[in-house]
């Protein structure tokens, strides 16, 4: 309410009042296109098909990118059947030694050749 009645002037300019949920929308849709990228984006000469990595927990890329430990995404992907709070054990103990984390999104999503 509060924020509704900030952004339309106490309702002076009341055809504001869609303007928080419409950019909640339009930054929401953006910011998970990016992590689908980092997720899933072939980077050199990776094929594209079946392509999934995890990264490293960061606290900026938690608030934009991801959250409920997303960030463990090839894990989510290989055992779907663990809750995303079992996510970061499961690396530790099946993928830790063999299949490092990558840097972090940010990172990746720079990396990614353009078509």
């Amino acid at each position: 309410a509060l924020v509704l009645l900030t952004v339309t002037a106490a309702g002076a300019c009341w055809w504001l009042a869609p303007l928080p949920f419409v950019s909640a929308a339009t930054f929401g849709l953006f910011f998970s296109q990016l992590r689908g990228i980092a997720e899933h984006a072939a980077l050199g000469a990776s094929e594209e098909r079946r392509n999934v990595r995890s990264h490293a927990p960061r606290w900026l890329e938690r608030v934009f990118l991801y959250d409920l430990n997303f960030n463990y995404h090839a894990e989510h992907h290989r055992h779907p059947q663990y809750p995303s709070c079992r996510l970061p054990a499961v690396h530790r103990e099946l993928y830790a030694a063999r299949e490092p984390l990558a840097r972090s999104m940010f990172s990746t999503i720079a990396s990614v050749p353009s078509a």
